[in-house]
């Protein structure tokens, strides 16, 4: 070989690797207004990201102010352009997260902010106080309103996360009591379902509530069909995306019909269990999708995108123990796997 052959060998391999890298640092963020925004962010200011993008055959930078942005996505997006964080990133984090409403997550943060074996003071320990108040109180909201829906697994779940997070707060104080008053009304549904009176009249109202529900059936099924084929595709990672994306709309549509037929009178409250039951379906099947897309993404090593997918699967399910375990494994890949010279704007 010739030493200009070797050298254009060289110089191809160091563009491809060049290329790769790129494309392992692209970000998505997800917009509140719907849709999505991808391209490598390139700083960080105290309000906003700046995004390089490519349009056409055309680059360009982009502001997208945090308000414009998801919670999860611009929290996921954060971590993963700051990694590995030393305190003063985590104390930036928290205060983000905080003002995101992500109080969860502003807690961790700002407790990653001490040194190791010292305890909160000042004004890091309001702020861990803050977070905690305000955990407390989204968890028993969401709980209240899965129980007045008669989801009563749900409103169990967010009611044990919140006494197992903060077991000696006194505002769980009281959560013996609640999750009692949660059992009372399964009992209470469960015997007016038993006395349900079969005249005519009410025979034809079930019949036709059973096909309302079926029909959310019909797009839980073709959720699964979608998500079916894209886990056979996961070699493709565009087609792959596609079809979850597809099982995530499907999906979408079946909260939106349960939810029209939950406000209206198109069903007998009798019916309101099994209603119940296909819509805890779907927090799990929603849940369940983020995963495989945020499987995905972390394959490719874009971790704040796969953090992001994850973090939107437990504000479904906060307690659940796969993404729980999948946030942990994504934010440990990200930290080991950042070597890049840009550290955000202090």
């Amino acid at each position: 070989m010739t030493r200009q052959t070797m050298l254009l060998t060289l110089t191809i391999s160091l563009i491809l690797a060049s290329v790769l890298q790129a494309q392992l640092r692209l970000e998505t963020l997800v917009l509140k207004v719907g849709g999505t925004v991808t391209g490598e962010i390139i700083d960080v200011s105290d309000s906003a990201f700046v995004v390089a993008r490519k349009v056409g055959k055309s680059a360009i930078k982009q502001t997208i102010k945090f308000s414009q942005v998801s919670p999860n996505s611009m929290y996921a997006s954060l971590v993963s352009v700051l990694s590995p964080l030393d305190r003063t990133d985590h104390d930036r984090v928290a205060r983000l997260s905080f003002d995101a409403g992500l109080h969860a997550i502003a807690r961790r943060h700002w407790l990653a902010t001490l040194p190791e074996g010292k305890a909160a003071t000042g004004d890091v320990l309001e702020n861990i106080n803050r977070c905690v108040a305000k955990d407390i109180e989204q968890l028993l909201k969401r709980s209240r309103k899965a129980l007045k829906l008669e989801q009563f697994s749900r409103a169990r779940r967010l009611a044990m996360t919140a006494m197992r997070r903060y077991a000696k707060h006194d505002a769980v104080k009281n959560m013996p009591a609640y999750l009692n008053s949660i059992t009372k009304s399964y009992e209470s549904a469960r015997r007016r379902n038993a006395a349900i009176a079969r005249s005519a009249r009410a025979k034809r109202a079930w019949e036709r509530g059973e096909r309302y529900i079926q029909d959310v059936s019909n797009w839980v099924e073709k959720a699964l069909h979608a998500e079916s084929k894209g886990l056979k595709a996961t070699e493709r990672f565009r087609v792959a995306r596609s079809r979850l994306d597809t099982a995530t709309k499907y999906l979408r549509s079946a909260e939106k019909q349960a939810s029209k037929l939950r406000q209206s009178s198109k069903i007998p409250r009798e019916l309101w269990p099994q209603l119940a039951k296909i819509e805890e379906d779907i927090v799990a099947l929603q849940v369940r999708m983020r995963l495989h897309v945020a499987s995905l993404y972390t394959v490719r090593g874009s971790y704040g995108t796969a953090l992001a997918y994850v973090n939107t699967a437990l504000s479904y399910d906060p307690s659940n123990e796969q993404a729980l375990a999948a946030r942990a494994r994504i934010e440990e890949a990200a930290a080991v796997s950042s070597v890049r010279p840009f550290r955000g704007a202090r």
